[in-house]
């Protein structure tokens, strides 16, 4: 929800009175969604659960970087910047339906 308004506040301009709102709610979300990740990730390791974290971290770190370093390629607008992290956000969505236990 926090991209979508996001991608619509860049697309109808309303500024940041509208960016940084849905900004914060798209951000600050992580920090309810990212530990259960790893707890659940760390659930299939109990007796390598610091090796599996350490690996986990690793991955989050490295694919964090490359991230960034391919954004650099985009054009310097905020809908370029927006539209890579609406299309990461859905890319990260799908993944986790696909990946959900059934």
């Amino acid at each position: 929800a926090g991209l979508l308004a996001m991608m619509l506040s860049v697309i109808l301009e309303w500024g940041l009175i509208g960016f940084v709102p849905a900004l914060m709610v798209s951000v600050g979300s992580l920090g309810a969604v990212s530990p259960n990740n790893q707890a659940n990730f760390i659930e299939y390791f109990p007796n390598t659960g610091g090796s599996a974290s350490a690996i986990l971290g690793a991955f989050q770190f490295g694919s964090a970087g490359l991230a960034s370093a391919l954004s650099t390629q985009l054009p310097q607008s905020m809908l370029s910047i927006v539209s890579c992290m609406f299309v990461l956000g859905c890319i990260a969505f799908t993944t986790m339906l696909r990946t959900m236990h059934r």
